[in-house]
């Protein structure tokens, strides 16, 4: 039973360093801004540009806002 713990406890702890280590090169940043500034944007752009893209679920919620955005703004033009 001693034999078990310690293999989980040693997998853990190499678990828990490595993630530490991997963690050391990583920068984070926190984005403070007034509603509509641009900060999902940016978030967004930052994603397409250094990441993997967008998930098919990701992609339909942001086609959906699109679609508000521009009947918003087309109202707003009629007004």
């Amino acid at each position: 039973m001693g034999t078990k713990n310690s293999k989980l406890n040693y997998d853990i702890t190499v678990a828990l360093h490595a993630d530490h280590k991997a963690s050391q090169y990583t920068k984070k940043l926190l984005i403070l801004g007034p509603a509509k500034s641009g900060k999902s944007t940016l978030f967004h752009r930052l994603k397409l540009i250094h990441g993997d893209g967008f998930t098919q679920r990701e992609r339909l919620q942001i086609k959906s806002q699109i679609y508000k955005y521009i009947i918003h703004s087309i109202q707003q033009i009629l007004k």
